[in-house]
């Protein structure tokens, strides 16, 4: 399933091949196609589910993290490694944690399509039950 926007439509890559004298010369060297083979050029990838971007500023902030691996169907179970100690994992997942980057955590947070594409996860985890 794909959500979203139709996307730019940017089918192609150029490499541009630098010549003497600053001069340079640009070329296609790869075109965008989706699994059935129609190029993407200009017409871009249309989602199966349409959003448009609003803000959530006003909205009830939800947290993404909210939903955990274990609510998924099929989820893998939790094993921990039989050399680290218990003190070693947690410290481990603290490090983790501490690298998150926040501003970005915050960002997803205010994310309209990241939030409906949450909803949608949700909504699939409770029809699969």
């Amino acid at each position: 399933i794909i959500m979203g926007s139709t996307s730019f439509g940017k089918g192609s890559v150029q490499t541009i091949i630098e010549l003497d004298g600053g001069y340079g010369l640009k070329v296609t060297t790869a075109r965008y196609y989706t699994p059935n083979g129609r190029s993407i050029q200009a017409k871009g990838i249309v989602p199966d589910i349409e959003l448009k971007n609003i803000s959530l500023e006003n909205e009830k902030e939800e947290s993404v993290a909210e939903i955990k691996e274990n609510d998924l169907t099929g989820h893998l179970e939790q094993e921990t490694p039989d050399n680290m100690s218990a003190d070693e994992i947690v410290d481990s997942q603290e490090k983790i944690q501490a690298s998150l980057d926040k501003k970005a955590i915050e960002k997803l947070k205010k994310d309209y399509f990241v939030h409906e594409a949450t909803n949608l996860l949700k909504a699939l985890t409770v029809l699969g039950k």
